[in-house]
């Protein structure tokens, strides 16, 4: 897993390093040298700036916690990690007997059940298929989610489609 994020770190800065040497180098005729240096800086910038950003936009943004309905209980509460831009971000991941909500910082994202097409858990990363997209969590208990989820799903505590 490890190795699966550095390689998409490597190829964001990368393709971002090389697009912005390209129109450095090509379309502003810099040097050489100046050109590098730029992409460089730029590189960094994206890779360590942007998530310090988006950090502060977070923090700044009207907070949106989801609040559970009245039949709603909590079958699984985990600290994750999700995959924002260019970084891991934790988030909590909670599932309800309705609703698979992903909460970080102050905004929740909250998915329906009836939605889901498959779970699928491999490399301490847990994916639910939706109807029109797909989002992952790692997290080390994976499995054990599935686990959980399956027995509800059996015990028919959960509002599932499949």
């Amino acid at each position: 897993m490890r190795t699966k994020l550095f390689t998409n770190y490597a190829i964001q800065i990368l393709f971002i390093g090389g697009v912005y040497f390209c129109m450095s180098y090509f379309l502003f005729s810099n040097s050489l040298k100046s050109a590098i240096l730029q992409a460089l800086l730029y590189s960094l910038i994206y890779f360590f700036g942007l998530p310090i950003f988006y950090k502060l936009i977070s923090y700044l943004k009207k907070p949106n916690i989801y609040k559970l309905e009245e039949n709603e209980q909590i079958l699984i509460d985990e600290e994750v990690k999700i995959f924002s831009v260019t970084y891991l971000q934790k988030s909590n991941l909670k599932v309800t007997n309705k609703h698979v909500i992903s909460t970080f910082q102050n905004q929740s994202k909250v998915y329906s059940l009836l939605d889901v097409r498959d779970i699928v858990v491999s490399n301490n990363q847990i994916t639910f298929h939706f109807t029109h997209f797909k989002t992952s969590f790692v997290t080390k208990n994976a499995q054990a989610i599935l686990d959980k989820l399956e027995d509800e799903r059996q015990n028919s505590n959960l509002v599932l489609t499949s």
